[in-house]
């Protein structure tokens, strides 16, 4: 695996996952609820959910070359938001290119493989979900459940810190990382999840859907 394309990913991985989610974006008519985009990415480059979404070789070609083609055009900045320490940055540009990568999904997916992702993005995002505009107007959440999601969320957030500060570019060690930051995020979610009141449980199962077994990947070298 090449340094530089695991240095950009790990950039990438930190900027969608660590950051604040992203400002929602709304479907085109007809496709279902708004997608939150902050993972997109990555997880339409994953096998366990192109098999899910049932993508087509053509599909995952046009997602894969235009995955390949943000990377190329943002590397160089990436790098030297890196190099320079500047988060703000760094988030800016991965915004960037998440916001062009959900315009092309947008056009390649069908509405109904554009709102299985969306629900595998919630799961995934487990209680950094909560965090979305989107999703707490759905589940009409209280100041005072919104408080104490923010609290549990920061405990997944240090927690990942902590996961990934000795993973540097091991790939072992990368699973291992994401491993452990799944689990914790489960943990915290299933608690979320268990003080809700029986319509929010019933949302937040139409924003989930079935329950999905996603497999995360380390990165690798784009084709």
């Amino acid at each position: 695996m090449g340094r530089c394309c695991l240095r950009l990913m790990t950039i990438v991985l930190a900027v969608v996952i660590a950051s604040p989610l992203l400002a929602e974006r709304e479907r085109r008519q007809g496709a279902g609820q708004g997608m939150m985009g902050a993972l997109a990415m990555n997880l339409l480059n994953n096998k366990s959910v192109q098999e899910e979404l049932k993508l087509t070789d053509e599909q995952a070609d046009k997602l894969r070359k235009t995955a390949s083609e943000l990377r190329e055009k943002h590397k160089d900045a990436l790098t030297k938001a890196r190099e320079d320490k500047d988060r703000e940055k760094a988030q800016k540009i991965g915004q960037e290119i998440n916001t062009a990568f959900l315009k092309a999904a947008d056009e390649v997916l069908k509405p109904d493989q554009l709102k299985r992702l969306h629900q595998i993005e919630v799961q995934v995002l487990g209680v950094e979900a909560f965090r979305s505009e989107h999703v707490q107007k759905e589940m009409k959440l209280t100041d005072k459940q919104r408080e104490k999601i923010r609290e549990l969320a920061q405990d997944v957030q240090k927690a990942r810190q902590e996961a990934f500060q000795g993973a540097g570019r091991d790939p072992q060690k990368f699973q291992e990382a994401m491993k452990q930051v799944m689990a914790r995020n489960k943990e915290v979610t299933e608690k979320v999840v268990s003080e809700l009141t029986d319509e929010q449980k019933k949302t937040w199962k139409e924003l989930t859907g079935a329950s999905f077994d996603y497999k995360p990947e380390p990165p690798r070298r784009p084709q």
